[in-house]
């Protein structure tokens, strides 16, 4: 074998270079986990977090101090606090700026003089607001309870003319004390926490908001242990399924009964005779929607705790009640919505992604083409000179 061959075969013997590992895509910033009395400053935004208990047990104070920065008029007009998941921590906020906003709070109170643009509270609990001044909009969403405290300034805004708007959306307990003009008395409201729709015809559905009007007809306690298999239950007039999925559908045909279906993923449910009641409680899914199909009329229909729901009703139904429901489709025949006779009233709370459909007027029956409404869950309060509030529904 002559060199230059003996060179080729050693080359082909080299082992290959090893293929360099691709490094493996990282989507936004890593969170890092912030320590007791955490406090940063960036710019015209200060955030707070992790502040709880002093050891002694007494509560932790927060007091915003203005940076030089923060100090210059106009930058002062955009500062912003973010205050997340404090426990126990009195907040004052002593000078003017823009927002402020809590999240994951609890048994905190925030006082504030003026706030130019808006004040937030999302997911706290047992929350107290003291305004001395002026806030424009005091926005409440998803917190369980929330106390609000304002002086008649901070109620009415300048000369009278300008009042806050109190914005509560998927919240259980918000109440509201405005001192008087002469600070001698105060008058405290509790808000409304529901709303109701009521169907006018074709012209779609007209929203009111309510409080307290959703209770459960039936609180079903003696079916609240569910199994691990398929369950179904009948006796005398009332219908109990639980944990079936999307393999088996369900047919019920028990006159003039109760039915309730729990805890079932996906599956077909086909309500075959006439009901007083239908409960669907805890049946959460991503894919398919559960589906229920009434073919006779019902008088309540109630959806509790569920996720990826559909009701399609071709016949007379009397009140719909969502409460702690996410992603509900209801479709109604124009019969079912009360066209010709009683409106069909739709009542939701802490409800979100909900949808109605109704038939629209068609000469051909064979064509359903349904109109579309959003179920707004934001509601927009605002106190008057009397001393009362007006409530108005922010629909979608």
């Amino acid at each position: 074998m002559s060199t230059d061959e003996k060179d080729i075969v050693d080359e082909s013997k080299k082992p290959k270079p090893k293929k360099k590992k691709k490094k493996k895509k990282v989507w936004g910033t890593p969170v890092v986990k912030k320590g007791d009395d955490y406090m940063k400053v960036e710019g015209k935004i200060t955030n707070y977090e992790n502040w709880t208990k002093l050891k002694d047990g007494t509560r932790n104070k927060i007091t915003w101090e203005q940076t030089q920065n923060q100090l210059d008029a106009k930058s002062n007009q955009n500062s912003c606090l973010y205050i997340t998941k404090c426990e126990d921590t009195d907040i004052f906020i002593p000078h003017k700026c823009a927002r402020v906003a809590l999240l994951k709070c609890k048994n905190c109170v925030l006082n504030v003089g003026t706030i130019i643009n808006k004040i937030e509270f999302t997911n706290c609990d047992n929350t107290t607001l003291n305004v001395e001044e002026f806030c424009p909009i005091i926005q409440i969403s998803k917190c369980p309870t929330s106390t609000i405290n304002l002086s008649w300034g901070a109620a009415l805004g300048a000369e009278e003319k300008n009042p806050c708007k109190l914005i509560t959306e998927q919240s259980v307990t918000t109440t509201v004390t405005v001192k008087s003009k002469d600070k001698a008395t105060e008058t405290s409201h509790t808000m409304p926490n529901q709303i109701k729709a009521t169907f006018d015809g074709d012209v779609g559905f007209s929203f009111e908001a309510v409080t307290d009007e959703i209770h459960e007809v039936n609180d079903w306690k003696e079916y609240k242990e569910n199994k691990d298999e398929f369950s179904e239950e009948l006796e005398d007039k009332t219908a109990v399924y639980q944990n079936w999925d999307r393999t088996k559908p369900i047919s019920c045909d028990v006159e003039e009964g109760s039915i309730y279906i729990g805890n079932c993923k996906g599956t077909e449910c086909f309500i075959r005779a006439d009901t007083e009641l239908l409960t669907v409680k805890d049946c959460n899914d991503k894919k398919p929607k559960l589906g229920i199909t009434l073919e006779k009329n019902c008088k309540n229909i109630e959806i509790v705790n569920c996720k990826n729901v559909l009701v399609d009703s071709s016949q007379a139904t009397g009140k719909i009640q969502l409460s702690g429901t996410e992603d509900a489709d209801i479709l109604l025949s124009r019969k079912a919505a009360g066209c010709g006779g009683d409106p069909i009233e739709v009542i939701w709370h802490m409800s979100s992604h909900c949808h109605v459909s109704v038939v629209r007027e068609n000469p051909d029956p064979e064509i359903l083409d349904y109109k579309e409404t959003g179920l707004p869950d934001q509601i927009c309060s605002m106190y008057t000179t009397s001393g009362s509030w007006e409530h108005e529904v922010e629909a979608k």
